[in-house]
């Protein structure tokens, strides 16, 4: 007798959609996160792929952000150590950036390759504010 296998990519995508209503998610970041990285994929009533419109990735700055702040609130000291951001790219920094304005706990402590011979695809004027 075979057995049926149960599909964990349903049951991930299910508990994917959970939590993001929990959490109030905007719809780009289900698109970004569970589509596009996480390969799972929401089907219509026929089966075929929903199709999803251009998404607003500082919508999923601001929630990633608010996030993170919301699940570290109550500690006195939230310490967040980034190790090679030299290849960090633009919308992680500005992820960075949003805890950085947002949280009022949070030290964050970057290590990276030398920027003179390593660029980085940060703000100059976060960079500096990170400096102190």
């Amino acid at each position: 007798a075979k057995r049926k296998r149960i599909s964990t990519m349903s049951t991930g995508a299910t508990r994917f959609r959970f939590i993001c209503s929990e959490l109030n998610a905007p719809p780009e970041f289900v698109e970004v996160v569970g589509k596009r990285l996480l390969g799972l994929r929401e089907r219509n009533e026929n089966g075929s792929a929903v199709s999803a419109k251009r998404p607003n990735l500082q919508k999923i700055v601001e929630f990633m952000a608010d996030a993170f702040v919301r699940c570290t609130r109550h500690a006195n000291l939230v310490l967040l150590v980034l190790d090679d951001v030299q290849w960090m790219d633009d919308m992680s920094w500005r992820v960075v950036q949003a805890v950085f304005e947002r949280g009022e706990n949070v030290l964050i402590l970057c290590g990276s390759r030398p920027p003179s011979s390593n660029p980085l695809s940060v703000d100059p004027e976060f960079w500096n504010d990170l400096q102190g």
